[in-house]
């Protein structure tokens, strides 16, 4: 079977790879692929094949490495961080508007969520400034939603660096969100609510139905099943305490508490049976299937495993969609390719290459 996206997967995957151990600079990077392509489309007149083959692969290559050398650029600094990286351990008053947050339950360790500040103050006064920052929160005692505008008092903290040298980290994953600055509201520290933005509606949308999840497995089970199912079905691993995830960690099956591709395929599995797919013609019922996947892929935080799964189940749908016979191998280098263009860095985090 004829598999051209293997070919094109791992010449990109070999180009970010290349690019990362071997950094040359954008202007040679660009140089050479556009020769590789002037020289493709000359063989290409002539019908040198293999040579046209060979300069096709090389082009891709270098179009990975460009790519990833582009994105390789972090911005690592905002207005906010600056001020902030000169008040590190310090406890400064800030606000406003929440862009992310997770589930709350009223006896949690901890929450964590995003914010993007307009306004900060320290002992000196308070000065206007824009950024986001990442807050841990101790102790939480209130339910927080996307859009509310909230005030705190909180300490300023610095990111952990990477565990694994040369892979990408914590760190690195916020700054590519435009995510800067670091802080910590401690035990028995108060946040407000101030006010309310109202989110977009696909927003809102996604956030109604994590909430609903959420409220009808601490309605129907004990907090702690309640908490494991929003951990492996929502992505909320805050939701069971820390002694739990001891046993987890010490067994050797934490992995089982991480949204992975096994719960796309069963909800593929559930999905494809209750609309009675595949048949002969089910057009309408596909397109059903095919937005549920895509949707329970946003509600459970969207990580690597989980969009490659995503991929490959809704790539299978559309086959028959257009009456064309699928590939499993082509389905995953499809996945690989769509993943590495959102993502160059992704190739270095364990959670892809596992998957």
């Amino acid at each position: 079977m004829n598999r051209p996206l293997l070919w094109v997967a791992g010449s990109y995957a070999i180009g970010i790879a290349l690019a990362a151990t071997f950094p040359i600079s954008l202007a040679v990077q660009a140089a050479l692929g556009i020769l590789s392509l002037v020289f493709c489309l000359i063989s290409f007149r002539f019908r040198w094949r293999r040579i046209v083959n060979i300069l096709l692969v090389l082009a891709i290559c270098l179009a990975g490495g460009l790519h990833h050398t582009i994105r390789r650029a972090i911005v690592t600094e905002d207005a906010l961080s600056g001020e902030l990286r000169k008040r590190l351990g310090q406890m400064v008053s800030v606000e406003g508007t929440l862009l992310q947050t997770s589930l709350f339950r009223p006896d949690i360790d901890s929450i964590s969520f995003i914010i993007a500040v307009d306004k900060f103050e320290d002992a000196s006064g308070s000065y206007p400034t824009s950024g986001k920052a990442h807050v841990r929160w101790y102790s939480p005692d209130l339910d927080l939603r996307i859009g509310d505008r909230v005030s705190f008092t909180a300490e300023a903290v610095a990111f952990p660096g990477s565990l694994n040298p040369g892979l990408t980290g914590f760190r690195d994953y916020l700054h590519r969100r435009g995510v800067h600055t670091a802080m910590r509201i401690p035990d028995k520290g108060k946040l407000e609510k101030v006010g309310f933005k109202r989110p977009r509606l696909n927003v809102r949308l996604v956030e109604a139905t994590r909430r609903k999840i959420h409220e009808t497995f601490q309605q129907t089970l004990p907090p702690e099943h309640a908490g494991f199912l929003s951990a492996v079905w929502l992505g909320e691993r805050n939701m069971f305490g820390w002694e739990t995830k001891k046993k987890f960690i010490e067994s050797g099956t934490y992995h089982f508490t991480v949204v992975s591709g096994l719960h796309v395929f069963i909800v593929y599995s559930m999905v494809t049976i209750v609309l009675g797919i595949p048949a002969t013609v089910r057009k309408r019922r596909i397109i059903v299937a095919i937005m549920i996947l895509i949707f329970y892929a946003l509600i459970s935080a969207a990580n690597p495993p989980v969009v490659r799964a995503t991929i490959m189940a809704v790539t299978i749908l559309s086959a028959g969609l257009f009456r064309r016979e699928s590939d499993r191998l082509s389905m995953l280098c499809l996945a690989c390719l769509l993943l590495l263009i959102w993502d160059p860095a992704l190739l270095f985090r364990a959670s892809f290459q596992l998957s």
